[in-house]
């Protein structure tokens, strides 16, 4: 299928986390992600150890990449699949989700 935004990568892992703590705790995980980003960012610039991290980092060159034009239907097929997948990784770890867990979660979003 290509390459895919991020983005589009995440919604997998968004929808369990939403599924098996609810929103509030998926949103509180997100924006802790980012205050760990932006407090480390900010350790490394106060105690100037800019040396420390790698080149390829520092340069912070962006490379276009060109992205296929993905339709509603393949956009689905695509957040199913990560679903899946992210469910298999949870189950592999010894979590355990009943058949139905993820067709009651994907109901409770409206789908």
């Amino acid at each position: 299928m290509g390459k895919y935004h991020c983005c589009v990568a995440w919604n997998g892992h968004a929808v369990l986390l939403m599924g098996i703590f609810g929103w509030k705790v998926a949103v509180l995980y997100a924006n802790l992600g980012l205050v760990v980003a932006v407090a480390g960012g900010t350790f490394i610039e106060k105690l100037n150890l800019q040396n420390q991290v790698e080149e390829y980092i520092r340069s912070g060159c962006a490379v276009d990449i060109l992205q296929e034009q993905l339709y509603f239907k393949d956009r689905m097929k695509y957040v199913w699949e990560q679903v899946v997948a992210t469910a298999k990784k949870v189950a592999a770890m010894g979590k355990v989700l009943k058949p139905g867990d993820i067709i009651t979660l994907l109901h409770k979003l409206g789908f």
